[in-house]
């Protein structure tokens, strides 16, 4: 009658799983680049290891302007620029008041 009766007899679920966290070709692939380039020491440079939020922090202070060369000297020069207008705007109004 219509199937009704297979609903209670479900065989379990068949999957093929593969694990994520090893890949065998890859690891040959490593290996084979290791051998052709000379790399046979697994030390890595400290420089290029990635640390959490590392990126995070570089687009934070690409945003800010923090950590760049030039923003010592851009600062000052806008500083420099902000007290001649100042000192200009001071010698013009006493000019003006003494007229």
């Amino acid at each position: 009658m219509l199937g009704l009766g297979s609903l209670g007899h479900r065989s379990a679920r068949q999957f093929e799983y593969k694990p994520r966290y090893f890949d065998p070709e890859k690891a040959a692939r490593d290996e084979r680049r290791k051998q052709l380039h000379g790399e046979e020491s697994d030390e890595v440079d400290p420089s290029k290891v990635y640390r959490p939020g590392q990126y995070v922090r570089m687009s934070m202070y690409a945003r800010r302007g923090i950590g760049s060369a030039n923003t010592s000297k851009e600062s000052s020069g806008i500083l420099k620029r902000v007290i001649m207008v100042i000192i200009a705007s001071f010698a013009i109004g006493m000019v003006w008041l003494l007229s």
